[in-house]
């Protein structure tokens, strides 16, 4: 019986091992889809602003954020209804500023928002540049030094609610872009399994330019 109790015990240990190890790599595996489904996302909302805006209107901004990490902005004809407008001679006709930046929640919680502000009236003209960025505010100026700010906790509070924002890569940890005829995104994220181990990942995406 001792010697049965044994074995027992020992096809018993090598069972929990190798349970334990499909656990470990289910999880993980579960947890790199949903990085590698969050860098996508992001990605292809990027993608899609960049392929309709102009090449000199896409500017970037490293000043205030943590190293490794960038706000992109970049003019957009489309407005708040998703329509795509157009001058007399066929070129865009730009009705708002989007811009992609970080932001860390109350919670500790890393995410990478898109904000937009739509001017269908012509208050601003483009392109835009970087001011500066602070904990609190995105600082923009237009091409004859109006100033645009936005928060970068509330977004646009003209907006219906929970259009304020939109939030993509939850537990985002980097970007870079190299701006060009053909533009390079770079974004990192990362997440935990459910036994508190991190993994993470990255994706790029070349962007050609249309205007």
């Amino acid at each position: 019986m001792a010697i049965s109790i044994a074995l027992m015990s020992m096809v018993m240990g090598a069972f929990v091992v190798a349970l334990e190890g499909g656990s470990d790599a289910f999880f993980s595996g579960s947890a790199r889809g949903v990085v590698s489904a969050r860098v996508d996302e992001a990605l292809r909302a990027m993608a899609a602003d960049l392929r309709e805006t102009q090449a000199g209107h896409v500017i970037t901004c490293q000043n205030g954020l943590p190293d490794g990490q960038c706000a992109l902005a970049l003019s957009s004809a489309r407005d708040a209804d998703g329509d795509f407008h157009v001058t007399g001679s066929y070129r865009p006709d730009w009705q708002a500023v989007v811009a992609y930046c970080p932001y860390v929640t109350s919670k500790g919680l890393r995410q990478f928002r898109r904000y937009v502000v739509y001017d269908g009236s012509g208050t601003y003209t483009f392109p835009f540049s970087f001011r500066q960025i602070t904990d609190e505010e995105i600082q923009l100026e237009d091409a004859l030094g109006q100033e645009l700010t936005i928060n970068r906790a509330e977004g646009n509070p003209s907006l219906e609610e929970g259009r304020e924002y939109q939030v993509y890569c939850p537990g985002f940890t980097g970007l870079a872009v190299v701006v060009g005829d053909t533009t390079r995104l770079t974004l990192g994220a990362s997440a935990l399994t459910r036994r508190n181990k991190a993994l993470s990942g990255e994706g790029d995406e070349y962007v050609a330019l249309r205007n």
